[in-house]
């Protein structure tokens, strides 16, 4: 895809998510469903030419909120995007604007892959993904009503905005119905995908990043990880706010196994300020495991935060939804507008 290509998407999006959660929105042809017409297992599929994505409804987490999942279907070759795609990638955007007796929503991330595409490494999700969602109701004994407007992309040699609407209600669980036995299970797996928090339990040591001079680049960050079991087909995944970018991880292998380094380069974005180490996070995998953790900076090195090199704004990175609200928030997380 070319930047014009990706322009014009972005414009396309900006302007037509604008109504999303509003009766603009259900003039497009996608009609917003009262609750008395949303299912409770299911949302009805919301299909484009290359992809369809639904809602389904699979039991109640052991803290006491709902568990839905969120399933996306791409046809053979088609991709979708993680929530931090990296350079050429567009996430999904999440409006839970006009659900009822809902505090929030946090999605669950499975692991992505890796993605080729036009010579760029991308982070997303081919074929079928369901991304798992916890939903907290405002009162636990009241039924309540999901309402999503979504937005993607769906792509191949091309990216195609995807603009749906989908509803779901969750009854009174005192009289809902039993949860779909392969609902259940589906997002069950999908939730066994994601990858943990509890790096101890994992077994994994990661040490704080070191900001150094690179042959390969300007400014790396050197980050050293120790697993207590042997890596297999290790990989590592840096986020952090808009105003930074990363390479591709170099990683670097031990004899035993056991200890990796990876060297990762990174450069500002923009004129965005950016703090000493704010708001960095990794992904470990590695074999059977994958955890995810803040990462830490080190204080030490040979090389100044401040001089990191300032990549020229490109189209590229253009924010899919531009403005203060939530509409823009990858994560999906917070109070419904």
């Amino acid at each position: 895809m070319n930047l014009s290509s990706r322009t014009l998407i972005a414009a396309v999006l900006s302007f037509a998510l604008s109504g999303l959660g509003s009766s603009a929105y259900a003039g497009r042809g996608h009609e917003v469903l009262p609750p008395s017409q949303a299912q409770s297992q299911a949302s009805a599929w919301h299909s484009s030419d290359y992809s369809r994505v639904r809602l389904i409804r699979a039991g109640v987490t052991e803290d006491g909120q709902d568990l839905v999942g969120l399933v996306f279907e791409m046809e053979e070759g088609w991709h979708t995007y993680w929530r931090s795609p990296g350079r050429l990638g567009l996430p999904p955007t999440f409006n839970w604007e006009g659900s009822t007796n809902v505090r929030g929503v946090t999605v669950r991330w499975p692991l992505p892959e890796y993605i080729s595409f036009e010579d760029y490494e991308t982070y997303g999700y081919e074929g079928r993904v369901i991304l798992p969602l916890e939903i907290s109701r405002e009162n636990p004994d009241e039924p309540a009503q999901l309402q999503l407007a979504i937005g993607y992309a769906v792509c191949e040699h091309v990216c195609i905005p995807v603009l749906g609407f989908l509803a779901m209600s969750l009854p009174d669980r005192e009289r809902a119905p039993r949860v779909r036995p392969e609902f259940a299970w589906a997002v069950a797996d999908a939730l066994s995908r994601v990858p943990t928090t509890d790096v101890e339990a994992a077994g994994i040591d990661i040490s704080p990043a070191l900001l150094v001079r690179s042959l390969s680049a300007p400014r790396a960050l050197r980050i050293s990880i120790s697993s207590e079991t042997p890596f297999e087909d290790p990989r590592v995944i840096l986020e952090g706010p808009k105003g930074l970018r990363f390479g591709r991880p170099k990683l670097v292998l031990d004899s035993t196994g056991r200890h990796l380094e990876a060297i990762v380069s990174v450069s500002r974005h923009g004129d965005d300020e950016v703090p000493f180490g704010y708001g960095l996070k990794i992904t470990v995998t590695g074999g059977a495991m994958a955890v995810l953790q803040a990462l830490p900076m080190s204080m030490s090195g040979d090389a100044d935060w401040n001089e990191l090199p300032i990549e020229e704004a490109d189209e590229l990175h253009e924010p899919w939804l531009p403005g203060p609200d939530d509409m823009d928030r990858p994560d999906g997380e917070g109070p419904p507008r």
